[in-house]
Parts: structure tokens; C-alpha cells; sequence
């Protein structure tokens, strides 16, 4: 029940990110791996249906067919997981020749195995299409482990890493799995307790790869979001310090529901926000400050925010310009870099809060 339960809503996380992320992910070369990746995984899921395999022997007419398009769809699957943590990590060698080499094996080996002995355990050739299964298999999945198990600790960004994780301990489930089912395809009398925990690691590497693939390519999509949420709370500080500096700005500022409806290229509209508000606070420290203010502003709770604050005040309210030439150790603070915005929201938000206590 658990099983049927689990298999139903990974398929149907697959294949709502598919469908909704397959646009941008083909016109982003870097998602094109992982794209193929929830490709391979959301087709493969219907080769392992009861009502395909039947409709694909009796189709074919060959004994036992289905086994082996679920085999050519395992190989394959291990090849695009290789190919993209390959990709991911840097590896530049060939790595398809083996994929077919492997496919071929097996099919040809398939073939030569006498239809009622196929995956039935004695038969040499059937031996052969077993081995060369767990040999590519094993060496696959346990490559592409260690690969991302040793890129993890380089990997920035906690999402990120969590998805890439799953998939990591996923796949390598994929080596003790298949030890165990060719063990069982080809000695008879194994443990009745090793099927069992082969069920449970295929359980688990078929939960765990394609939901963590899933987070993966929604990584960009909830990097948007982030950025968008972001600048749209910084639209009241910006759009004050705007109004105060009104020659800076090469376009009227947006009204709010205007701002809240422009969506894409995200992190450029967030960084340029940033910039425009240091920008303004810029201008008005080197127009409008004077000593004596700068001065009074040390003694208060936020420094910034005070001569922030009256300067923009006396930008507003047309004062004269001083232009006094007053040394900038009270500028805000520099955190605007990518790796350093959410320190970077909590510190102008604060000023924003401290501007609108004066």
C-alpha cells in the first residue's frame, strides 16, 4: 500500500515539474541534464506498470520482453543521473560508450537465453546479461555517488544541497540493490530477508532521486520567488529616498501595484534596487548633510537612520543644498553582494524601521 501510495505522488511531482519547468530548463544549458534526468525518470515510471509489460509482450510476442525494456530503461536512467552529476562536478571524460556497450550486452545476451530460461537462474547466457547489468549498474550508481558525495561540501546554497543529498543517498542504494537481485537471479536459496531489503532500497532510491532532482530544478524557480519577495519589501524604503532624489532616477518610480505585477529577471531588479538606494543615500549624505547633524546623529539609537531621515526631509521640503564636503564614516554599510543579500535585507529594513521611528 505504502508502495503504491509513494510511487503515485512521486510520479506526480515528476511530472508536474516536467511539464511546468521543461521551457525554461531546455533554454538553460545548464538544466538540460537535469532535465533529461526527470525526462528519463517520469517515462521510465511506465515501464515498470503491470499493463505495459503486458501490452509490450503481447505486442512483441517475445517471452519475458518487458524484463528487458525495464533493464534498457535502468541502464539508461543510470547513465543521464552519471551524465548530470558528471556535468555538475566537472568530469569531462566519455561516458556514453559504456551505457551502450552495456545495453547491447544485455540485449544480445537476452536473445541468446531460450525464452522459458530467461531470468530464470542456470542458464549461462542469461548469467551473462545479469552480469554485465550489475557491473555497469554498480559502477554507475556507485561513481555517481562518490562524485556527489565529495561535490557536497562545495555546493552553495542549503536547498540546493538537500536535493542534490537526496539524490546522492538515493543512487547509492543502487549498489547494495543490485548485488541482491542478481544474487537472486542467479544462485538459488538466498536469505528471505534480503528480497525484503532489496524492496525497501528500491523504495527508497525511487522516492529519493527524482524528488531530489525535483528540488534541483526548482532551485532557480524558488531563487526568483526569494528575490522577487525581497524586493518588493524593499519598495517602501526605496521608493521614499527615491522620491527625495528625484534627478538621480531616469524614470518615474513605479506605483506599488504596478511593482508588485513586473515579475522576471528577478535578482538583476532586486541588486538594482539595492543600488539605487545607496545610490540616493549617497546623494543626499553629500548634498544635504552638514557637521553639526552628523555630529548629533553619533548620540542616536541608529545613526543612519537619523541624518538619513532629516536629509531627506530637507530634500523634499526644497532646503538648499549644502554640499559641506562632511566625511562619510556614517554612510550605510556595504553588504550588497549576492552571496551576502539576506544580511543585506535585514540591515536596510532595519533602517527602514528606524527611519520611520524619527
Amino acid at each position: 500500500m505504502f508502495e503504491e501510495i509513494s510511487r503515485t505522488v512521486v510520479l506526480a511531482v515528476v511530472w508536474t515539474v516536467l511539464v511546468l519547468r521543461t521551457p525554461a530548463m531546455l533554454r538553460d544549458r545548464r538544466q538540460r541534464r537535469l532535465w533529461l534526468v526527470l525526462a528519463v525518470f517520469a517515462l521510465g515510471s511506465i515501464t515498470i506498470q503491470s499493463w505495459f509489460g503486458r501490452f509490450v509482450n503481447e505486442v512483441t510476442g517475445v517471452a519475458q520482453f518487458n524484463n528487458l525494456v525495464q533493464g534498457l530503461s535502468g541502464i539508461l536512467n543510470a547513465a543521464v543521473v552519471l551524465e548530470f552529476v558528471a556535468y555538475l562536478v566537472g568530469v569531462t571524460h566519455r561516458r556514453w560508450p559504456y551505457a551502450l556497450a552495456a545495453a547491447l550486452g544485455m540485449t544480445v545476451a537476452f536473445f541468446l537465453t531460450p525464452g522459458p530460461l530467461r531470468f530464470k537462474p542456470g542458464h549461462p547466457w542469461f548469467t551473462v546479461y545479469a552480469l554485465i547489468a550489475l557491473v555497469y549498474m554498480v559502477g554507475a550508481a556507485g561513481y555517481a555517488s562518490f562524485l556527489l558525495f565529495r561535490e557536497l561540501p562545495l555546493i552553495r546554497g542549503r536547498t540546493l544541497w538537500a536535493g542534490l543529498l537526496m539524490v546522492a543517498v538515493g543512487h547509492s542504494t543502487q549498489v547494495p540493490f543490485m548485488l541482491i537481485r542478481t544474487w537472486q537471479r542467479l544462485l538459488p536459496g538466498i536469505p528471505p530477508w534480503l528480497p525484503d531489503l532489496a524492496f525497501v532500497l528500491g523504495v527508497v532510491r525511487f522516492i529519493l532521486v527524482p524528488l531530489g532532482c525535483c528540488i534541483a530544478a526548482l532551485e532557480p524557480v524558488r531563487q526568483a520567488a526569494l528575490f522577487y519577495y525581497r524586493r518588493v519589501r524593499l519598495y517602501g524604503l526605496w521608493r521614499r529616498l527615491r522620491d527625495a532624489t528625484e534627478e538621480l532616477a531616469l524614470e518615474p518610480p513605479p506605483a506599488r501595484w504596478r511593482d508588485l505585477l513586473t515579475f522576471g529577471n528577478s535578482w538583476e531588479r532586486l541588486h538594482r534596487r539595492v543600488v539605487e538606494i545607496r545610490d540616493s543615500a549617497f546623494y543626499l549624505h553629500d548634498t544635504w548633510a552638514w557637521p553639526q547633524l552628523l555630529h548629533e546623529a553619533r548620540t542616536a539609537e541608529h545613526p543612519v537612520a537619523h541624518w538619513l531621515e532629516v536629509t531627506r526631509r530637507a530634500a523634499l521640503d526644497g532646503a538648499p543644498q549644502r554640499h559641506s564636503g562632511v566625511g562619510h564614516d556614517l554612510l550605510p554599510e556595504l553588504k550588497a553582494d549576492q552571496s551576502t543579500m539576506h544580511a543585506e535585507m535585514r540591515y536596510l529594513l532595519a533602517l527602514d524601521r528606524a527611519m520611520r521611528v524619527h
